[in-house]
């Protein structure tokens, strides 16, 4: 993988505890020239901590605001992506604030 900046700010980046990265891949749909599955599994791959969200969407305006929603959170007060559910349930009568 290219890096455009020198491998020691790199490693002190992924050192630190209070670096994550987060990935909002938007891409157009595969084909033979866009291999979009392996180069988001570089992404991927980059995240071996799993610290940070790795997101993609290729033509849905829909999906592309809701990853940009999930992104809000501060890193640090945020759960793990794979701890996350990100779907709203109508409330029951009973749940309604007065």
């Amino acid at each position: 993988m290219m890096l455009f900046f020198p491998n020691h700010v790199l490693s002190s980046l992924l050192e630190s505890p209070y670096f994550f990265l987060d990935v909002l891949y938007v891409h157009e749909l595969p084909s033979e020239v866009n291999v979009c599955k392996e180069i988001y599994d570089r992404f991927c791959d980059m995240d071996e901590e799993e610290e940070g969200y790795m997101l993609e969407v290729s033509r849905s305006t829909t999906r592309l605001f809701d990853h940009m929603a999930a992104l809000l959170a501060h890193p640090l007060q945020r759960p793990k992506q794979r701890d996350t559910f990100y779907k709203l349930t109508p409330r029951r009568d009973e749940e309604s604030i007065l």
